[in-house]
């Protein structure tokens, strides 16, 4: 892996380096990004809290009004379980940390 930064960091370097694979080292490769890529996505998903409006509004000290402002305007993200409403602690903690962009 710091091969690879070193070259993203050097893309002269890079431009001289020439690549062979076979296709099953591509099949392998895929195979192994595809494996890394859901387990993070099922842990960070496992993970992730999920809040009412209610306990959103409480964290922030605002109104449910001042949350759907939010929300209409792209500032807070939403996420519908359901007919319901929730908010993801992860997008509340970066919101309170200077907002999401």
């Amino acid at each position: 892996m710091n091969e690879l930064v070193f070259l993203s960091e050097n893309p002269e370097l890079a431009k001289s380096i020439t690549v062979k694979l076979t296709g099953s080292d591509l099949i392998k490769g895929f195979e192994e990004l595809t494996r890394r890529r859901e387990a993070s996505t099922a842990s960070r998903q496992f993970n992730e809290r999920y809040l009412t409006r209610a306990e959103t509004a409480e964290m922030l000290g605002v109104t449910d009004v001042t949350l759907w402002h939010w929300a209409k305007k792209g500032m807070l993200r939403t996420h519908k379980i359901g007919r319901q409403v929730r908010y993801k602690l992860s997008d509340i903690t970066a919101f309170m940390e200077g907002g999401i962009k």
